[in-house]
């Protein structure tokens, strides 16, 4: 059986459209390595990307939003080191 490669959310589709990758709670966690409250405070502030309404309880995130807000973290950390 041959193995099935992972989608990357910059892949697209047979009609050309861009796909995306939903990540929920546990994963923004794991990728960004702040605490759940700690998420939630930087929504509340404009300070992290606000999640995508999936149902009516709940919620998750554009891996490319959270991958963008990581990036600008990195940048704003190397800017402040020159």
């Amino acid at each position: 059986m041959a193995k099935r490669r992972r989608r990357q959310d910059s892949d697209i589709n047979q009609k050309g459209k861009t796909m995306h990758k939903i990540m929920r709670l546990p994963e923004v966690i794991y990728n960004t390595g702040l605490a759940r409250s700690t998420i939630y405070q930087k929504i509340a502030a404009a300070k992290f990307p606000a999640p995508i309404t999936l149902g009516p309880k709940s919620v998750g995130w554009l891996q490319s939003d959270v991958q963008n807000w990581i990036q600008e973290k990195i940048n704003q950390t190397q800017t402040n080191r020159a």
